[in-house]
């Protein structure tokens, strides 16, 4: 039984996962010094290794994504993207 089903209120991802690791995501908020709000119960006996990915003010986890500056502009688009290249009338299927 992994950590998720113990704790359902306190982790989103993957779980139960046939494998010696398990990852959880857990979305914590810290108070004015830094320090975490609410600890959840974590399983008894175990290691746990711990990153932490700090969200911006404002950002979304849904927003947008960006291509590296290092690529950003030199893709260019040709043509139609939705419309087949070849006539419906050459396609085996719809014989």
């Amino acid at each position: 039984m992994g950590f998720a089903s113990l704790y359902p209120s306190y982790a989103t991802g993957i779980d139960d996962l046939e494998t010696d690791m398990q990852a959880t995501k857990l979305l914590l908020t810290t108070d004015n010094a830094g320090r975490i709000q609410e600890i959840p119960p974590l399983p008894p006996n175990a290691r746990l290794e711990a990153i932490f990915l700090v969200i911006e003010q404002g950002e979304s986890r849904s927003a947008k994504r960006k291509p590296s500056p290092r690529i950003a502009g030199l893709g260019a688009i040709h043509g139609d993207l939705i419309a087949p290249v070849v006539d419906a009338d050459d396609w085996e299927a719809l014989r």
